[in-house]
C-alpha cells in the first residue's frame, strides 16, 4: 500500500445519507480511510442500529479501509469530543505509517480534478497545512447560498508528532477550531484551484442535524423555526441558513455536479 495519504471521517447519524457519495470524491486520490463513528450523539441520542451495518457494506467492498468506533464521553463538551474524534483518526494515520493526513466530515464533497491537483502541491513537498473555501449547499444538490460564506475549511496536514488537534494555534484563515492541527508552510487555495463543497443543509431530517449539532446552544431556541423554514422552503425565496443572529442569503442554482441517490435536484 501506498502510505502517502490518510483520510479519516467523523460520522454520526445524521451525516450517514452522504457518507458514500463523499468518499466516493476522494476515495481514488487517497491512500487510505477510516471512519471514526459515534452511534451517541454529543447530547446522549443514539443512532440507527442499521448504521453498523451500512459502515460494514463500505468496509467489505473496500471503499473504507477501518472503522474507529468511539463512545462520546457526555462529561465532555461537544468541541472537546469532538477534537478527541479527529485525533482518533490522526493517531490511526500516525500508527499506519502516513505521512499527511485529512480529517473530514461526512458531508463534504470535492471535484475530483481539483483534489489530486490540489493534493499534488501539498505531497510533492511544496507546504505542510492548507486550506480551502467552501460552496454551502441548502436542500438540494444544485442550490446554494449565495455569496458563498466567507469561511474555509483546512484540507491536507502534513503529518508532525508534536502537535495534535485542539491545541491553541493561530491558524491563517478562519476554520473550525476543532480542525486546527498545525499551520506550518501554509497554503491557502483559491476558489479556483479547490472548493469544498459542503452539503451541510442538505438533510431528509433537518431536525436530527439540529438537535445534535456541536453548536446546538446557539440556537437550541430558534430549531422549529429552522426546521419549518426547511421544510416548507420554495425558490427563489431568500434562505435562512442561520439563528442568533438570523442569516439570510440568497438562493443560486448550480449545475448538479454530485450524485446521491437520497437526495434531489431542484
Amino acid at each position: 500500500m501506498n502510505k502517502k495519504l490518510a483520510a479519516s471521517y467523523i460520522v454520526f447519524d445524521d451525516v450517514i445519507e452522504h457518507l458514500e457519495s463523499s468518499i466516493s470524491t476522494i476515495r481514488n486520490n487517497v491512500d487510505y480511510i477510516s471512519i471514526v463513528y459515534q452511534h451517541i450523539s454529543y447530547y446522549g441520542n443514539k443512532g440507527r442500529n442499521s448504521n453498523y451495518e451500512l459502515l460494514k457494506n463500505l468496509l467489505n467492498r473496500r471503499l473504507i479501509d477501518n472503522i474507529i468506533y468511539n463512545d462520546c464521553d457526555l462529561n465532555l463538551s461537544p468541541k472537546e469530543n469532538e477534537i478527541k474524534n479527529r485525533n482518533l483518526g490522526l493517531n490511526d494515520a500516525i500508527n499506519n505509517q502516513f505521512e499527511f493526513f485529512m480529517s473530514v466530515d461526512g458531508d463534504e464533497y470535492y471535484d475530483e480534478y481539483q483534489f489530486k491537483n490540489a493534493k499534488n502541491k501539498i505531497i510533492n513537498g511544496e507546504y505542510e497545512s492548507s486550506a480551502c473555501e467552501l460552496l454551502t449547499y441548502y436542500k438540494y444538490l444544485n442550490l446554494v447560498l449565495d455569496p458563498p460564506e466567507d469561511f474555509h475549511c483546512p484540507f491536507i496536514y502534513k503529518i508532525n508528532k508534536n502537535f495534535s488537534f485542539g491545541n491553541n494555534i493561530q491558524f491563517p484563515v478562519g476554520v473550525d477550531i476543532t480542525r486546527i492541527y498545525h499551520s506550518n508552510k501554509f497554503k491557502k487555495f483559491e476558489r479556483n484551484e479547490l472548493i469544498m463543497h459542503h452539503m451541510s443543509s442538505v438533510r431528509r431530517d433537518f431536525k436530527l442535524k439540529l438537535v445534535n449539532h456541536g453548536c446546538y446552544s446557539q440556537f437550541n431556541n430558534e430549531i422549529e423555526m429552522l426546521v419549518n423554514h426547511f421544510d416548507n422552503y420554495q425558490y427563489p425565496e431568500k434562505i435562512l441558513f442561520q439563528a442568533n443572529p438570523y442569516k439570510f442569503y440568497n438562493p443560486k442554482i448550480v449545475n448538479p455536479y454530485f450524485i446521491n441517490k437520497n437526495f434531489n435536484c431542484i
